[in-house]
């Protein structure tokens, strides 16, 4: 990325915001600063399907010659794209997308 993502946390009238960055996600919890809480936390994941899931399920369906081999992308974690979650806070912090 040519730019680095961040948010910045709110600040009162008057106040300077401070800018978080968000470092770069993976499938794997991180460790974080939540730009909406403040708190130092290690993310949970949620899977959801994406762009890839989707692709692969009419691949599957396509050259799979059977119906049952298309669902595999809605089991198999590694497909999905990776949403990360303050604990805290419960807010989206960022999502991993496969494709």
């Amino acid at each position: 990325m040519a730019e680095e993502e961040g948010y910045e946390q709110g600040a009162q009238p008057g106040q300077f915001a401070q800018y978080v960055p968000i470092p770069e996600l993976d499938q794997a919890p991180v460790n974080i600063l939540c730009p909406y809480c403040g708190a130092n936390v290690v993310t949970t994941i949620r899977r959801e399907m994406g762009t890839f899931s989707w692709i692969m399920v009419v691949l599957l369906a396509f050259f799979g010659g059977y119906c049952c081999l298309c669902l595999i992308p809605f089991f198999v974690d590694s497909c999905k794209d990776a949403v990360h979650i303050c604990p805290n806070c419960g807010k989206q912090i960022g999502r991993y997308k496969k494709m």
